[in-house]
């Protein structure tokens, strides 16, 4: 039971930490971002 208890906080807390994204331009500029909301479209 404990080791599903701690399994579960893990997985819970993972997915916050890989939250940030970073975004290169063409012209090899860095931006930090953070995906808010997401919609199902195809970007070209």
């Amino acid at each position: 039971m404990k080791k599903l208890t701690l399994l579960s906080l893990f997985l819970c807390f993972s997915s916050c930490l890989f939250s940030q994204d970073i975004i290169i331009t063409k012209e090899n500029d860095t931006i930090k971002a953070k995906i808010l909301t997401e919609y199902d479209a195809v970007i070209n």
